[in-house]
């Protein structure tokens, strides 16, 4: 047996701190780890937020529940991965499709000229190969962990 492939529309989640708009001088791409709570990793830039500065917080498309550690469901955390060792080349075309459509989406509602630029942070070791970020992206910067003194 062999798995197939299908390819389907999904709904995702984000988070932005800040808005889009035109006093938006810079917009981070914040891509959280492996097993992390998208509420949790927002939690951690919040100190990162100002008037000119858009962060946003896609979460990976394959989410699902960590075990609770007490005995009620609702108590499990949902988490994310951005891919899986299996699939890798498929999940990497389905999220290029889907942080490329994110950013085309709040980059038009932004300034179109610098000083507009694009950080990506994140800790995932595979996403460059995935042809992130786009080219839309007026200046692009890698920033791949935040300063620790700006995360207390």
């Amino acid at each position: 047996m062999q798995p197939q492939f299908f390819t389907t529309p999904r709904t995702a989640r984000y988070i932005s701190l800040g808005e889009p708009g035109p006093g938006i001088q810079h917009i981070w791409f914040c891509l959280h780890g492996r097993e992390q709570s998208l509420q949790d990793f927002a939690n951690q830039l919040v100190n990162l937020d100002t008037p000119e500065r858009l962060l946003v917080l896609p979460e990976g498309l394959s989410r699902y529940a960590l075990p609770a550690l007490e005995t009620t469901p609702e108590a499990a955390d949902t988490v994310a991965s951005w891919f899986a060792p299996d699939s890798i080349e498929a999940d990497l075309t389905d999220l290029t499709v889907y942080l490329n459509g994110l950013a085309t989406e709040l980059l038009a509602a932004c300034p179109p000229t610098p000083p507009s630029r694009c950080w990506d942070m994140g800790m995932e070791p595979r996403r460059h190969a995935s042809g992130w970020p786009p080219a839309t992206c007026p200046t692009t910067g890698w920033c791949f962990t935040p300063p620790f003194s700006l995360l207390k």
